[in-house]
């Protein structure tokens, strides 16, 4: 994951923002919060920490934030890079 991260970040700096890069780059960000989110809730369980209910609750509590995104793309996206 580090190495594709990188290579973002070398697209990015090296041939500017496009909004490709800016789907990709921001997917996978928001990605990779939710897995490290759900990752703590398992690990947590697996501790006696928390019940499976907690776990579920993070998986499905994540939703919100992929709705948002979808609509930063669909409704955001196109004025940042001056759609019509």
């Amino acid at each position: 994951m580090r190495a594709a991260f990188s290579a973002i970040v070398f697209r990015l700096t090296s041939y500017g923002l496009t909004p490709n890069r800016v789907v990709v780059l921001g997917s996978n960000l928001v990605i990779m919060a939710h897995l490290a989110w759900t990752c703590r809730a398992c690990v947590g369980l697996l501790r006696g920490k928390c019940e499976v209910e907690a776990v579920k609750r993070t998986v499905s509590g994540y939703l919100p934030i992929y709705v948002a995104w979808a609509a930063f793309l669909t409704f955001g996206l196109p004025f940042l890079f001056g759609f019509s």
